[in-house]
């Protein structure tokens, strides 16, 4: 058998290896959630909640194509599913994790989805980083399925390429939306920090 030295975890659920998926990185778990095999516009929930009980490392970063929560211009969502929806961003957020990261639409977009009535305490970052080269979409309807959850629209920013930059320092997290301004120049348009575990209030500064 040849190794392929790139080739993504295949400790997914039959049916979806290598594109539901986890892998650990020192103290944090990293998981990939497919959302197009058996379960369009959903993640695999039973997966989701077995690995995320075994889970014993303080930091937790979600990836997925799909945003949770309408970013402005693909109504095809995780919302189009709004309570399986519901139990993915529980599930992340009461095992400990602050962030989800998505594409599909071709912009940045960073919103703080809390539920303070039905679920105080948890806050979900979700940034939406479609900004890698590929023809970009513009949209500021964000009339989703949001259901009880309450929505903070931290920043939108359209017709600009750019990267998510992280940095881990212990159980701090901090994160910078990396916009490109000319060739070979990017500037910090957009910054988020927090610590696991509750250890301190998120912090969020957005604009150029």
């Amino acid at each position: 058998m040849v190794a392929v030295p790139f080739k993504l975890p295949a400790d997914g659920p039959e049916g979806e290896k290598n594109v539901t998926f986890s892998a650990t990185e020192e103290n944090a778990l990293i998981i990939g959630l497919d959302q197009y095999g058996t379960h369009r516009h959903a993640v695999n929930l039973p997966w989701l909640h077995e690995r995320l009980t075994r889970n014993t490392l303080p930091l937790i970063f979600a990836i997925g194509h799909e945003m949770a929560f309408r970013a402005g211009d693909h109504e095809d969502n995780l919302d189009s599913e709004p309570a399986l929806r519901d139990d993915f961003i529980e599930a992340l957020g009461e095992a400990g994790g602050r962030t989800y990261f998505a594409g599909h639409d071709h912009f940045y977009d960073h919103q703080r989805i809390t539920d303070p009535e039905r679920r105080p305490g948890l806050s979900i970052d979700q940034f939406v980083v479609g900004t890698a080269g590929a023809p970009v979409d513009q949209g500021r309807d964000f009339a989703g399925n949001d259901g009880s959850w309450a929505i903070r629209h931290i920043l939108h920013v359209e017709l600009t390429y750019g990267y998510i930059l992280g940095e881990v320092d212990g159980t701090r997290v901090s994160l910078f939306f990396m916009g490109r301004l000319a060739p070979g120049v990017f500037e910090a348009l957009d910054t988020f920090a927090y610590m696991a575990e509750g250890q301190a209030a998120p912090t969020a500064a957005a604009g150029r």
